[in-house]
């Protein structure tokens, strides 16, 4: 079913302007010539200034991400830190994310803004 799924988005992902690309885990389509990179970018010229970014990707489609991200915020590489990225910071598995995420709130949730 996963393989029928694929072969037919990846054909027909061009007719309307999107790129298919297969990862581990999964099939991501998206705007022909955006990333996630790109698309990190589009946010982040939204942002204040004074705003510290925080991403976190578990596969080789955040690379870019991470790497935009670099100077402004961190990268947080979800899986195995044995495998080469852009990222600048690691947790396991899911369970530490959500442990992370349990922790930044409550470090900011007095934090005036």
């Amino acid at each position: 079913m996963e393989g029928e799924i694929a072969n037919q988005w990846a054909g027909r992902a061009p007719e309307y302007g999107l790129e298919y690309r297969p990862f581990n885990g999964g099939i991501e389509i998206r705007c022909c010539g955006w990333d996630k990179g790109a698309a990190l970018t589009a946010l982040l010229n939204v942002q204040p200034e004074n705003v510290f970014e925080v991403y976190v990707g578990d596969d080789e489609t955040d690379e870019d991400a991470f790497t935009i991200l670099r100077g402004r915020g961190i990268g947080i590489k979800l899986g195995d830190p044995s495998w080469p990225t852009a990222a600048r910071g690691f947790l396991p598995d899911c369970r530490s994310m959500l442990d992370f995420l349990r922790t930044w709130v409550a470090l900011t949730a007095n934090d005036k803004r």
